[in-house]
């Protein structure tokens, strides 16, 4: 009897971290970029990037993963900034005193990816429609493949990198409130050109 009830909290115990191990257990990573805004300020930010561990052969059998977490910190005149939520930040701008920020929202709804745009002000981040977003700011400086950069500053519409980018489908939200999972593939060379025309002069 004695060893039973010496036996249970061991088990209680190892059950309780088999769980943990498979199902809440996080992997999480830590990393600082130089941003430069569309004025010419170089802003150094900090981010944290967390989600639970998958586990298994994501096209055989798996379990785990999601719910992950995005933490953002810069200082913007004076004032240190941060930005936390699950989705991922991409576009981050400023003007004047005002910054501004979109982020790839794929934890909503998978199959309707979208964009979310945010404003900071009064101390907090304000969520906002397109119409408040400003358009020369929209381009990708976040969460970056080796290359992702220099394509979107290129602004290269005879590129078809380009015009499948993160960047030319957030012009076509902005200016035409068409989301990313309703997005063509390449996005189109006349939008686009006209696009650069009216806000950015090119």
């Amino acid at each position: 009897m004695k060893l039973r009830y010496t036996l249970l909290p061991v088990f209680l115990v190892a059950v309780g971290y088999l769980i943990y191990w498979a199902f809440f257990q996080r992997e999480s990573s830590n990393w600082a970029e130089t941003v430069r805004f569309s004025n010419g300020t170089d802003i150094l930010v900090r981010q944290h990037a967390s989600q639970r561990i998958y586990h298994g052969h994501p096209h055989v059998f798996g379990w785990g993963g999601g719910h992950p977490t995005q933490k953002m910190q810069f200082e913007f005149n004076r004032t240190l900034i941060t930005w936390q939520g699950p989705y991922i930040p991409i576009a981050l701008n400023a003007e004047g005193t005002q910054v501004y920020l979109a982020v790839f929202d794929r934890e909503t709804d998978f199959s309707r990816i979208s964009y979310r745009l945010y404003q900071y002000g009064g101390g907090t981040w304000l969520e906002i429609q397109p119409s408040k977003f400003p358009r020369r700011l929209a381009i990708q400086n976040l969460w970056l493949k080796e290359g992702d950069g220099v394509i979107a500053r290129a602004l290269n519409t005879a590129d078809a990198v380009f015009r499948s980018s993160l960047t030319a489908k957030l012009w076509l939200k902005l200016d035409k409130d068409v989301d990313y999972y309703n997005a063509p593939h390449e996005v189109d060379k006349v939008f686009l050109d006209d696009y650069k025309r009216r806000y950015f002069g090119k």
